[in-house]
């Protein structure tokens, strides 16, 4: 299983080093983990088995998230012979892909390289094993929670006065969520989320949880990134290939929303207020609807769910060619953990 996560423009060694010794950055770890998984993978398709689980294990230890290089390993200890040792790390590569990010990606490309490449009549049977505990540990996860959640803007900790003299912009890049048990352990981390919309007082942004996580949810802890524009004389602007990032706990959205029209059916939006003034106030907004897209809840149409956070917000209601709009005022969590929407389109 082979994945390219990031697409970056290199600086010259020159702007590497100076960026370095300015900012103190490091490299992205997560780029280079996952080349190091890709070369493993490579060297597996190459039937180098030892080489592909070297490098694979190389890789995780500079970032062990990366779930789908757990189960690169597990294959390669089948392909070996080696079938008991294989089962074990096809149980750390399962209860590693449901920490990190969602996991039905990487157990679905698994079943694919077991049905691709362990095909052999002697492996029928451990291959079958390892795929039905593969496929109940999906299930597990086969559905996923709507969440819209507003995490607080970073202040840039970067020296203002030798970041202007670079000629550089820093702007956000993305955003790592991880959610956290009682006792601060991270149970569930999620993919780099780029979708951001910025406003006066915080980031939003929605994402998708597994059900089973919420059940579990205590806190969260945010992960910013950014990246930085060089525009030098004569040249196009150019991504460099650091990152700098910053941690921040946050609250969790704890506000199960029930949205309901009559009849069913509807699509719906859900839009901060304050980025609702910022982008769609006192314009037509019946001619946006496309462009709201980002804040549409996935996987259904109404009656449905939707996790929210303590704040306003407009609510677009769209049944076949009719939008309908509502304010609305959310009530403490504390107070009335579940509330509930409606929205009539026979009135």
């Amino acid at each position: 299983m082979r994945k390219g996560r990031i697409k970056i423009l290199l600086f010259a060694i020159f702007h590497l080093t100076l960026m370095a010794s300015v900012f103190g950055q490091s490299e992205n770890d997560e780029f280079n983990a996952i080349q190091k998984g890709n070369s493993g993978w490579l060297s597996f398709e190459k039937a180098e088995y030892d080489n592909c689980i070297t490098l694979s294990k190389n890789a995780l230890k500079i970032d062990s998230s990366l779930s789908y290089i757990r189960f690169n390993i597990a294959l390669c200890y089948l392909m070996k012979g080696q079938n008991e040792y294989s089962i074990s790390e096809y149980e750390n590569a399962i209860n590693a892909a449901k920490r990190f990010g969602i996991p039905q990606e990487d157990f679905q490309g698994a079943i694919d390289d077991l049905l691709k490449y362990a095909g052999s009549p002697s492996l029928q049977s451990i291959v079958t094993r390892i795929i039905n505990e593969i496929k109940i540990a999906a299930k597990e996860y086969s559905v996923s929670n709507n969440v819209f959640l507003h995490v607080p803007i970073v202040v840039d900790s970067v020296n203002v006065k030798e970041y202007s003299l670079l000629k550089l912009k820093r702007e956000i890049n993305s955003i790592k969520i991880s959610i956290t048990n009682s006792a601060g352990g991270v149970i569930w981390t999620s993919d780099r989320i780029s979708s951001i919309e910025p406003d006066s007082l915080a980031y939003f942004f929605r994402m998708s949880v597994p059900e089973i996580i919420m059940k579990k949810k205590a806190n969260i802890k945010c992960h910013y990134f950014y990246n930085s524009l060089e525009k030098g004389p004569g040249s196009a602007a150019a991504m460099e290939n650091h990152y700098w990032d910053e941690k921040k706990d946050a609250n969790y959205s704890s506000i199960k929303l029930n949205l309901i029209s009559s009849p069913k059916g509807a699509s719906v939006f859900l839009i901060p207020n304050r980025i609702w003034q910022k982008q769609y106030e006192n314009k037509d907004w019946q001619t946006q609807i496309k462009s709201m897209d980002r804040f549409r809840v996935d996987g259904s149409t109404t009656n449905t769910i939707a996790n929210i956070d303590e704040t306003v917000y407009v609510i677009i209601f769209q049944l076949n060619t009719t939008n309908k709009k509502r304010t609305y005022f959310t009530k403490a969590a504390l107070v009335q953990p579940e509330q509930t929407v409606t929205m009539n389109f026979n009135e």
